[in-house]
């Protein structure tokens, strides 16, 4: 598995009638991890849930993803838009630390520390 870029890197793109600059790229693996009722477990809920807090500082190259919860009575083309601020009633991708490291599920968050962190 290869490791992610270190934090905090920049990209830039310029055209004669624009530019635009994205701040804290990191390249690497995505992991999606969704569709069942053990994915709504928080980390707040796991067994050790304030050491996994604690340490999620420790992983500086982490992104946690968290998409808005959505009841549609058909497919969605698309999943709502990504804000910077949890819980579960928006989306959000933030860098792991122990302020946005709960409402991520534990499993996924367990998975992505124990594979890519």
């Amino acid at each position: 598995t290869p490791s992610s870029s270190s934090s905090a890197s920049s990209s830039s793109a310029a055209a004669p009638a624009a530019s635009i600059t994205l701040r804290n790229v990191a390249f690497g693996e995505v992991w999606l991890c969704s569709g069942q009722s053990n994915m709504q477990m928080s980390v707040a809920a796991a067994f050790n849930a304030s050491e996994e807090i604690a340490d999620s500082g420790n992983y500086p190259d982490l992104r946690l993803a968290t998409v808005q919860l959505v009841t549609a009575a058909t497919p969605q083309p698309d999943a709502p838009a990504i804000t910077s601020r949890p819980p579960y009633d928006v989306s959000a991708w933030v860098v792991s630390a122990p302020a946005a490291f709960n409402p991520p599920a534990a499993a996924a968050a367990a998975g992505a520390r124990l594979f890519g962190g």
